[in-house]
């Protein structure tokens, strides 16, 4: 073979293996996209059932990780849920802006985030799922929004001016 068609040859290789690299890379991100959106959104919308449904008491029981519940009690994430239906409302609809499989030993999680538009505004939903058993349950769970932010607080108290007295004011001796 000539020294002319011997570099055409790896160069044409060179890119056969580049796009096969590539499509091997966009199928993996595909997957993972795929499986992230079948296994973390019907546990987030579960969720906000239960926010919406006023049912945080059972989902706390059933939806959530030992580790979770270890750290947050039931009223915690029953008031979570309350300030979430207050403040922002309803979740109208979700995004997956990203997320992040592990598989470390035999545990399973998938990180998900959601950039969300609920009733009175915009949010964004964190979530780490842990496989249980075969079950998705949250290890993690956030919502942000700057519609927590811009609650208003009840202002403060004023305060009473100090009350008139018939005593002279006293200056400091120099």
């Amino acid at each position: 073979m000539r020294p002319g068609n011997t570099v055409v040859v790896v160069i044409v290789v060179i890119v056969v293996l580049g796009i096969v690299c590539l499509a091997l890379c966009g199928g993996l991100i595909y997957w993972g996209f795929s499986n992230a959106t079948k296994t973390a959104d019907p546990q987030i919308d579960a969720v906000f059932a239960a926010i919406e449904g006023d049912t945080m008491g059972q989902a706390y029981d059933t939806m959530t990780t030992s580790e979770f519940r270890a750290v947050t009690s039931r009223q915690q994430f029953q008031e979570l849920g309350d300030t979430i239906a207050t403040r922002l409302g309803k979740l109208q609809s979700k995004t997956l802006q990203s997320f992040n499989i592990q598989q470390h030993n035999s545990d399973s999680t998938i990180e998900v985030t959601y950039n969300a538009e609920f009733e009175k505004g915009p949010g964004t939903i964190m979530a780490t799922l842990k496989d249980e058993a075969g079950q998705w349950k949250l290890l993690h769970f956030r919502v942000n929004s700057p519609e927590f932010d811009n609650a208003k607080q009840p202002p403060p108290a004023a305060e009473a001016p100090p009350e008139p007295t018939d005593e002279p004011a006293t200056q400091p001796e120099e």
